[in-house]
């Protein structure tokens, strides 16, 4: 009995419809604010909480890039996957779109399909030129459990063109939300870390990797914050009543 229970098992999970690569999004593909933070915060007047107005809105600012991943007007599709000249593709099933843009010329969306995760790619190929380079990528565990989008440099050199001018993690645990930004040459990164059932946060600045300043707020948008010097030691800490 128990061997007849598992082949059951096992014939019910192969029979599990798996969802089409070509339908497959990134978790946050419709949301306009991937971060969400109390009002109280949001209208305070106090130049912290501004500040942590501004960090949540470079962060949601990867939303603007998301509209990249869906095919163009007269998109070609195909299952002949692209290796830009700027990354590695592996061995994967996906599918690519082919279309023309007005202000990139020949551009490609390709969506791959990994063991434990799904990529995205949009990619574009110069006039006059043969080779494919990747602009953003992006890539999200299949479970939605964490994820990355980057930005490339394709109009620099070869090698500019593989290092990323910009890239947001994310990693969903329980009702936490962390959020991280780099920017190129690590002047600006951000550590953004949000529970998504109440709004309550935090937020950590660490350019070069040195922790400089911590900014907390409640779900009612009251918050305090610190400032720190190179060894660690805070230097000036205050708070704010929304």
């Amino acid at each position: 009995m128990a061997l007849m229970a598992i082949a059951i098992s096992c014939s019910k999970d192969d029979d599990d419809p798996q969802p089409n690569v070509e339908n497959i999004e990134l978790s946050f593909s419709g949301d306009t604010q991937i971060l969400e933070v109390p009002q109280g915060l949001l209208q305070s007047e106090d130049l912290k909480a501004q500040e942590v107005t501004a960090w949540v809105s470079l962060a949601n600012g990867l939303s603007s890039n998301l509209a990249f991943f869906n095919p163009g007007a007269g998109a070609t599709k195909s299952t002949e996957l692209i290796t830009p000249a700027n990354g590695r593709t592996s061995a994967s099933k996906g599918v690519v779109y082919y279309w023309h843009h007005d202000a990139y010329g020949s551009v490609a969306y390709q969506i791959r399909d990994e063991e434990d995760k799904y990529i995205f790619e949009f990619l574009l190929k110069r006039v006059g030129e043969t080779d494919w380079f990747r602009m953003i990528y992006a890539e999200e565990q299949k479970d939605r459990s964490a994820g990355y989008m980057a930005l490339y440099d394709v109009e620099g050199t070869a090698e500019e063109a593989r290092q990323p001018t910009a890239r947001w993690d994310w990693t969903r645990k329980g009702d936490l939300f962390t959020f991280k930004f780099v920017s190129a040459n690590n002047e600006i990164n951000l550590t953004l870390t949000v529970n998504t059932k109440t709004k309550a946060g935090s937020v950590v600045s660490s350019p070069a990797n040195v922790k400089q300043s911590e900014i907390k707020w409640e779900a009612n948008g009251s918050g305090s914050w610190k400032i720190f010097d190179d060894t660690g030691a805070v230097v000036e800490e205050g708070s704010w009543t929304a």
